[in-house]
């Protein structure tokens, strides 16, 4: 076993387990929005699973315009040279290409500051014996920390549009006997039909 590397709030935290570490963790996330730390409207979501091999606690933060910039080819995590200009490497975003000349956004300074901050209160209560070059893993809990881009953000907002346009037309479509069906029935036929609502909808569109 290899030595672990404690987090500076695990040994507070022994005895806690599951759910209770990502408790912790959001109850931390609303200190910092309390304190400053955090944009206080900031949009956080702290989720836990747990699996077969171990556990999982995973921080989503939401789309925030300030958190993102364009690419201007240069990454920001290079460090800068003697005079403090940034000495960057060339952009190779593997799900754009700056060479490929698509416009994309990447994280800001201030994205990457909450970003970091968001980390640390993620990992606090976690261990870390891992060595990577031999495959071997021992954590407290597995997870990460993400921000939704704008790309992730607008794909949704136009997934709920469509969802609740798609409810209304099933609506439209029920069968008579819709108030007698058991719920279970409801949601059965809704299912069964939800196919002829999207292709209805993107009739709709197209027309």
């Amino acid at each position: 076993m290899y030595e672990r590397r404690l987090g500076e709030k695990y040994e507070g935290s022994i005895g806690v387990h599951g759910s209770g570490l990502a408790k912790l963790i959001r109850a931390d996330i609303k200190a910092a929005k309390a304190a400053g730390d955090l944009p206080a409207d900031l949009d956080v979501s702290v989720r836990y699973e747990s699996f077969s091999m171990g556990q999982a606690i995973r921080v989503s933060i939401g789309y925030r315009p300030d958190f993102w910039r364009e690419c201007d080819g240069v990454s920001r995590w290079s460090e800068p040279d003697a005079e403090g200009n940034q000495v960057g490497t060339h952009c190779h975003d593997p799900k754009h290409g700056w060479d490929a000349g698509y416009r994309h956004e990447v994280l800001s300074d201030e994205g990457m500051r909450v970003r970091s901050l968001v980390e640390t209160l993620h990992g606090a209560y976690n261990f870390d014996g891992s060595e990577s070059q031999v495959d071997y893993f021992d954590v407290r809990y597995y997870g990460q920390v993400s921000l939704v881009d704008r790309e992730s953000f607008e794909w949704a907002a136009r997934n709920k549009i469509e969802d609740a346009a798609v409810k209304a037309i099933l609506e439209t479509m029920r069968p008579a006997n819709w108030d007698a069906l058991s719920a279970g029935k409801r949601s059965a036929w809704s299912q069964q039909n939800r196919g002829r609502a999207v292709r209805a909808l993107r009739a709709q569109v197209a027309a």
